[in-house]
């Protein structure tokens, strides 16, 4: 069950790029060549190491954005790419070569699947190369997939990173049971939500619960507990509890509120 919960496989890497490395493209450049040969013999999976995750995701925002924006507009592409409808729009848009989506009506040119495939890369990797440097080898997804845990008083000028945990670097990515989402409107891989919670309940074992929280057990930014658990969240770790050694076994470890 750890195992599955933090199961970071990009399940759709496997109907975008198996459609996109048929499509044979060529390339110029020689930092073009080395990323597309990187994502050829990724893994699929988040991990932080990992530089296969940022060249998927950076150009599955790409693709998502070339694909929709031209014929939606800006507002109604950012509605979609929030929701998990962009992931069935283009589960269905991928197999059909002839889809209309795939021509850019901004431009006299008419684009076909093969063509906007290609693009999108290009895009991409402009896009990473901006912001990790031309090195590809150095574009690990750690560098740029963080979770940041913000409080309600974090966006205060000066004071504000004082209550705001983070940034960590996580592994996951949106589409993974790992769900540590972006939007795809962002141009961001700084993580938006995710599971708040990890826990692993076996009812026949019950001295041994497995949980995690994302921050603490405490909302006091002095506190101790403020953020005790979030290095063993975005590690994949889990912390144990036992439900019988919270019994009331002792009257000391029990405060009792009673009625006057």
């Amino acid at each position: 069950m750890k195992k599955l919960i933090v199961d970071d496989y990009f399940d759709s890497a496997d109907f975008m790029l198996n459609t996109f490395f048929e499509s044979n493209p060529l390339f110029d450049s020689e930092i073009e060549k080395t990323s597309f040969e990187i994502l050829k013999t990724w893994n699929r999976k988040g991990e932080l190491e990992s530089i296969g995750a940022s060249i998927f995701s950076e150009y599955r925002i790409q693709l998502a954005r070339d694909i929709f924006l031209d014929e939606m507009g800006e507002d109604i592409f950012k509605e979609l790419a929030t929701s998990a409808r962009m992931d069935h729009f283009l589960r269905r848009i991928f197999p059909n070569q002839n889809s209309a989506w795939w021509d850019n009506i901004n431009t006299a040119e008419k684009e076909d699947r093969s063509m906007m495939l290609k693009k999108s890369f290009q895009h991409a990797i402009a896009t990473l190369a901006g912001k990790l440097g031309n090195n590809p080898k150095e574009w690990q997804w750690k560098k740029i997939h963080t979770l940041t845990l913000n409080h309600p008083l974090g966006k205060i000028p000066l004071i504000g990173k004082f209550f705001n945990s983070g940034p960590r670097a996580v592994n996951g990515g949106s589409e993974t049971i790992n769900n540590q989402r972006t939007f795809l409107h962002r141009n961001s891989h700084e993580v938006e939500s995710g599971p708040s919670m990890r826990t692993i309940l076996d009812f026949a074992r019950l001295d041994e619960i497995h949980l995690i929280n994302p921050l603490g057990q405490s909302g006091h930014r002095l506190s101790p507990y403020f953020d005790n658990q979030a290095d063993m969240y975005s590690k994949g770790e889990f912390r144990k509890m036992n439900f019988y050694e919270m019994r009331e076994t002792d009257s000391k470890k029990i405060l009792h509120f009673l009625p006057e």
